[in-house]
């Protein structure tokens, strides 16, 4: 019963014991942040053979039986998640040693409560916890924005506020529909009696649902905070909302989804919209950034548009592929951003034009932010090829249309993310090894990142699999029968 909690358990406690270990100094802060991650970690990877041999494992709190009792489910898809999500997470940690130096405390404390907020939307089985997981994320992810606690900071988290509270209101009156229709809150009990209830009720519910939690995704129309939130957070903060946060509210779109009632056409129609939306005017908007932050947010906007877009064409070709391209995207956002933060770090300034006559060329940052640009496109032998090229087959699958729109966004990619990189490290920076000396601390999960981009771009099969396994834990008859029986 416990295991499948455990990680959970470990970084909450790891975000009470922060505070408590930097009562002399703050400097412990960093340490304990760390020691949860790394056993989380290790908690997470022995559950993984399990989990691969003998499929789906299902953990009912207390005993109590589903779908009375509180259930934790844990299969290929979240535990792929899970450990993604710590993993980034950890790499964050250790970036923001030299890069955090004040409030550390608080600093490290909302990291962990932000990544506990996460897992726990990754495993619950039920919509109540699921949403109860999803205000912790979203109360430590206002905080993070306004950490800086300046005029920007403050305003970006404010907005961020308010547009998350509507999202997460959305969210909770879907469950409440969903609740007053089947008398049920757990996923897979839900899932049966939706087959009795009419198609036109259970849409409108999970419709509302999709659409509360597209706002942790970052899909448009429901974007309007992230672009401040990405610019005015501290710089590693970035990564996390990039490649943690959107993640969780893309699995929930999937796991509620494909549970409860995907196979309605409406609802595909309606995550294809938000898709398109934000794939193409992501790009657009990226494309006339001058805020390098400003530039990877809307990015990110259009990358999980690539991902919505390729969930919403309903086929086991289109689904893998959207969940390999949000695996990649962790890796290559999370990429991005920490080399994003050294160059603020350095410069003291976001700006691309103003970085450019002030950045001093350092290598490792250079080539990293260059793989990581590579991967963003979809060039191969990095792994975001991978996922681009099966995106690109599954909906040549469905309509030449759709694949005509993503190759379009593609080159838009190519045309912004190649201004960034020419004027900040081929632009006005030149050589200067003094002033481009890069922390252990920094260089580390910056190198990590950047060969395991490499890596999978290099020898995808496994990924590949991976994600065909992640759709057929979608199946919603084997769910069903794995929680209830």
């Amino acid at each position: 019963m416990a295991y499948g909690f455990l990680p959970i358990g470990v970084m909450l406690a790891t975000a009470f014991l922060i505070p408590i270990a930097s009562l002399k100094s703050d400097r412990h802060a960093k340490h304990v942040a760390t020691a949860g991650m790394i056993l989380s970690l290790i908690l997470t990877a022995t559950m993984v053979p399990e989990i691969f041999s003998s499929g789906r494992l299902v953990f009912q709190i207390e005993g109590w039986p589903a779908p009375f009792g509180i259930s934790i489910v844990l299969d290929t898809l979240s535990i792929t998640l899970v450990f993604l999500s710590i993993l980034v997470s950890l790499l964050v940690v250790v970036f923001s040693y030299k890069y955090v130096k004040e409030r550390r405390t608080k600093y490290y404390s909302l990291i962990s409560l932000s990544l506990v907020g996460t897992l726990g939307m990754l495993v619950a089985g039920d919509l109540f916890n699921m949403f109860v997981y999803l205000e912790v994320l979203s109360v430590s992810s206002y905080a993070l924005v306004a950490f800086n606690k300046d005029r920007p900071a403050i305003e970006s988290g404010i907005k961020y506020l308010i547009i998350g509270s509507l999202g997460t209101s959305l969210v909770l009156l879907g469950i409440s529909f969903l609740y007053g229709l089947t008398g049920s809150l757990n996923l897979a009990d839900v899932s049966i009696k939706l087959l009795s209830v009419p198609g036109a009720a259970a849409g409108l519910a999970i419709g509302l649902i999709i659409s509360g939690m597209a706002v942790k995704a970052g899909l448009m129309p429901f974007h309007a905070w992230l672009p401040d939130s990405y610019q005015s957070s501290p710089s590693p903060i970035s990564a996390i909302f990039s490649g943690v946060t959107a993640n969780a509210g893309i699995y929930a779109i999937m796991r509620i989804g494909f549970i409860s009632l995907m196979s309605h056409q409406a609802l595909l129609g309606l995550l294809l919209f938000f898709g398109l939306l934000s794939m193409v005017a992501g790009a657009f908007l990226a494309l006339v950034q001058s805020n390098l932050k400003r530039l990877l947010g809307y990015s990110s906007i259009s990358q999980m548009g690539y991902i919505a877009m390729s969930i919403a064409l309903g086929t086991p070709f289109g689904v893998s592929a959207g969940m390999l391209h949000m695996i990649n995207q962790a890796f290559i956002k999370g990429l991005l951003f920490l080399s994003t933060a050294f160059i603020v770090y350095r410069t003291k300034t976001d700006n691309i034009y103003e970085i450019s006559g002030n950045f001093r060329f350092h290598p490792v940052v250079a080539y990293s932010f260059l793989i990581g640009s590579l991967s963003l496109v979809g060039v191969p032998l990095f792994n975001g090829f991978v996922s681009k090229w099966m995106i690109y087959m599954a909906t040549l699958e469905v309509s030449p249309v759709l694949t005509v729109i993503s190759l379009m966004v593609t080159v838009i990619t190519l045309a912004y993310i190649l201004k960034a990189f020419y004027l900040i490290f081929l632009g006005n920076a030149k050589p200067d090894p003094d002033a481009g000396i890069l922390p252990l601390s920094m260089k580390i999960p910056i190198i990590i990142l950047s060969a395991i981009i490499v890596a999978m771009g290099i020898f995808p099969e496994l990924s590949i699999k991976l994600s065909v396994m992640m759709f057929s834990d979608l199946d919603r008859f084997a769910y069903i029968g794995d929680v209830l029986k």
